[in-house]
């Protein structure tokens, strides 16, 4: 038998996670947000205004138009916007103005104090650096609310050597 590697699995320990410990390059992300007045709220699917859901929708139909009308998810997904039945999940969304910038949503790990990242959706026309603004004031949310680990998900293939196809 031989070991292969298929991937990593990005999990934030939110028992040590310290905003101020990040690197000055992502923190600038947040105080970027904070200046253009854009804030994270965070749901879940039995709480989330039916406006809200409605742009989340656009957003989603949006995204998947551009990357070939194909959900191409994590590892560990629902392959859906979570609804009402779907109560333990959480969305947490990126507002300016009271309109969806972007969002994610998490759904839980039940054995663990854990949260794994099902759905990141942006509208195209936003800076770069809000998934990551979204990602960061999760893992502070969620961390107040006893939440212990923040998986980002699963990355296939990530540290194999590349494969030169030319």
């Amino acid at each position: 038998m031989k070991i292969f590697k298929l991937g990593e699995e990005a999990i934030l320990d939110l028992k040590s996670f310290d905003e101020k410990k990040l690197k000055k390059k992502v923190r600038r992300v947040i105080r970027h947000a904070e200046n253009s007045n854009i804030e994270v709220f965070f749901f879940t699917p039995g709480s989330l205004p039916k406006s809200l859901r409605q742009e989340i929708s656009y957003i989603s139909k949006k995204w998947l138009s551009v990357k070939g009308q194909k959900e191409k998810g994590f590892a560990m997904t629902l392959g859906r916007i979570p609804n009402k039945l779907d109560k333990d999940c959480q969305f947490a969304i990126a507002l300016k103005d009271n309109h969806v910038l972007g969002f994610l949503c998490f759904t839980p790990v039940y054995k663990q104090k854990m949260l794994s990242l099902d759905i990141s959706r942006r509208l195209d026309n936003n800076f770069n650096g809000l998934t990551e603004c979204i990602i960061i004031k999760s893992a502070e949310y969620f961390k107040g609310r006893g939440i212990e680990k923040l998986s980002l998900n699963f990355a296939t293939f990530s540290g194999l050597p590349e494969v030169n196809t030319s």
